[in-house]
């Protein structure tokens, strides 16, 4: 039994089906290739962009910041800690 018949369901009524029905194969391929691109690789392609513009700006920020105190960020973050921890014990 094929999964869509194409004019009557089991029960003995009428089901009706769609088809497409492209006047020619490459109309057809051209709306799939169409789709495909407006669809999946537009949105895709913008999103990549934004996240690489994103992390080049964190990136730009923290070299920036970096520069300012002579360390890196974590560097400067870890340095600090042990400088804090040395004024503490040497009380």
């Amino acid at each position: 039994m094929a999964p869509f018949p194409d004019s009557f369901s089991e029960d003995g009524g009428i089901l009706y089906v769609c088809h497409e029905d492209w006047p020619k194969h490459t109309a057809r391929q051209f709306f799939t290739v169409t789709s495909l691109i407006l669809q999946y690789v537009v949105p895709v392609g913008f999103i990549t962009y934004c996240y690489c513009s994103v992390s080049l700006a964190l990136s730009r920020r923290a070299r920036a910041r970096a520069s300012v105190t002579g360390r890196t960020p974590a560097g400067a973050r870890y340095h600090g800690d042990r400088e804090q921890v040395r004024s503490r014990f040497a009380h």
